[in-house]
């Protein structure tokens, strides 16, 4: 498996592109499809190598979550976010995990390559020319209107640990999250550093999510694939700071 994963998986292009998922986009178009372009190649690739690793369950929940999250933010291109919607009510009709991620695997494909189309067509579109502005006529004043209120944050948390092996910190290592207990599957991922330390720089969710800790040769197989880590942890509003400890045996 490649030594590293993305900081945050449903997050990255999110945070690559310095707005909330929930938000609407504020960048410019070539940006956005650039940032869409190589967040689903390197989902992709992680998405394989789980899938590869025999976690089919794993791989099908990134590629879902990584084609939810890169969806919405393509409403520019409408055709590519239809065919993307449909993949995914597609695969989620099939039977069993294996088929539902290699489904979700081919739409991803399908999106990267219309994505490619479609900015090259634009860069070679001919620019209009543009339009001199017209005088406004002055505004009129307007009554001044009550501010809405604003809706209530949710509850996210923050998380912070040392991983350790048999008692001795793990460096380098990837450790991801895999949410268990929320409606739609949540993937985070952290890397630690040369004393083992681990950080989640965004916001978490509350939930219960299982470890997965990969990148470091020294680490037992189980600890691989959500299927056999057997790893959880409940991560709950605020900051905390929670451990974990593998064992080679």
């Amino acid at each position: 498996m490649p030594a590293k994963l993305p900081l945050v998986v449903f997050a990255t292009l999110a945070l690559a592109i310095g707005v909330r998922a929930a938000d609407p986009p504020s960048v410019a178009t070539p940006e956005l499809d650039k940032v869409a372009v190589e967040v689903l190649k390197d989902l992709h690739n992680r998405g394989a190598d789980l899938y590869n690793a025999a976690d089919a369950v794993g791989a099908m929940r990134l590629y879902e979550a990584t084609l939810r999250t890169v969806g919405p933010f393509l409403a520019h291109r409408p055709k590519i976010q239809a065919a993307i919607a449909d993949g995914l009510a597609d695969a989620l009709k099939l039977d069993g995990a294996k088929a539902q991620a290699f489904r979700l695997h081919e739409v991803i494909d399908q999106a990267r390559t219309d994505l490619k189309a479609a900015m090259k067509a634009d860069a070679e579109a001919p620019k209009p020319e543009p339009k001199k502005p017209e005088p406004k006529p002055e505004p009129k004043p307007e009554p001044k209107k009550s501010e809405p209120k604003k809706p209530e944050p949710k509850p996210v948390g923050s998380l912070a640990g040392v991983v350790t092996l048999d008692g001795k910190p793990l460096a380098t290592a990837d450790i991801t999250l895999v949410s268990l207990t929320l409606p739609a599957p949540h993937v985070f991922t952290a890397t630690t550093d040369a004393t083992g330390k681990f950080a989640f720089p965004a916001e978490l969710p509350p939930a219960t999510y299982t470890v997965v800790v990969t990148g470091v040769k020294a680490v037992p197989a189980r600890y691989l694939t959500t299927t056999t880590s057997g790893v959880e942890m409940a991560v709950k509003a605020g900051e905390q700071t929670i451990d974990v400890k593998l064992q080679s045996k």
